[in-house]
């Protein structure tokens, strides 16, 4: 994923406010920007490499969005990505209480469904955790002086509540529409022979892929590997299984099943 050069640290404790979505009405979030988001992340790596302390990163992908804002309409596509906003607004809250406070999270956010109490765990996990937004659908999530096994725990409560909310009252609307709406994600830890901060959204990025991938699976083998001999033949360009997620949303249920219904008898497999 891109990551633009910052002009300094910021304090990732108080991040500013950020208008989350557009639209008749548009929660206030507690999370960061992309330029806020990466500055921060740059300095949680250099503290921790200062103090040889553990630093972990979360990349939030969310799933078919391009096909919810073709399919439905992009009111709809910023109904998700609030929901996320809100997700993580919680659970960002949450990992800077202390364990003992009984006060609820997350009292920034001027409308809210989300239900805080499963991330209750997670409370002072990670007293100066970031949270932002990095791009069109994509998220990270900065843990300063959190392993693997706590970025793990965080990443699982965000996937399982944002799941459970995204499916919301439009869920049989998406069932019928042949659209899988989700949240992939990818965690990474600090490694020694990580250089800068780059280094862990690569990993981080890279696992987020892979979830992704595998919730693609509603296509067997076979139809993947007729997908990607479909785009060949129409687009005569190598089309590599990694493009295959990204190009799926970017089609649409129609498209991918117009793909799949193309006669390629006589075509090399890939």
């Amino acid at each position: 994923m891109a990551h633009p050069a910052s002009t300094g640290p910021v304090d990732p404790v108080t991040p500013p406010a950020l208008e989350a979505v557009d639209g008749p009405v548009a929660p206030t979030y507690n999370i960061l920007d992309q330029k806020q988001a990466h500055a921060a992340l740059d300095h949680e790596f250099a503290t921790a490499r200062e103090n040889g302390t553990s630093l972990s990163a979360i990349i939030a992908d969310v799933t078919a969005l391009k096909a919810v804002n073709d399919e439905m309409s992009h009111d709809d596509g910023n109904i998700l990505l609030g929901v996320v906003q809100e997700v993580l607004t919680v659970v960002q809250d949450t990992l800077r209480l202390d364990e003992g406070d009984n006060g609820r999270p997350a009292d920034t956010i001027s409308v809210s469904e989300i239900d805080y109490k499963p991330f209750e765990a997670l409370k002072g996990l990670a007293k100066k955790a970031s949270a932002g937004r990095v791009g069109g659908d994509e998220f990270l999530i900065t843990l300063p002086e959190t392993d693997e096994a706590g970025a793990q725990a965080v990443a699982e409560r965000v996937g399982e509540v944002t799941e459970k909310h995204l499916a919301g009252p439009h869920g049989d609307k998406y069932r019928a529409l042949g659209i899988n709406v989700g949240l992939a994600l990818g965690t990474a830890t600090i490694e020694p022979d990580m250089a800068t901060s780059s280094d862990l959204l690569r990993v981080a990025d890279k696992r987020m892929y892979n979830n992704k991938m595998s919730q693609v699976r509603p296509l067997s083998e076979e139809q993947i590997q007729h997908f990607i001999l479909g785009l060949q033949h129409l687009t005569k360009a190598n089309v590599r299984p990694r493009d295959v997620p990204r190009t799926i949303e970017w089609l649409g249920h129609q498209g991918v099943k117009e793909i799949l219904e193309l006669d390629l008898s006589g075509l090399e497999s890939v």
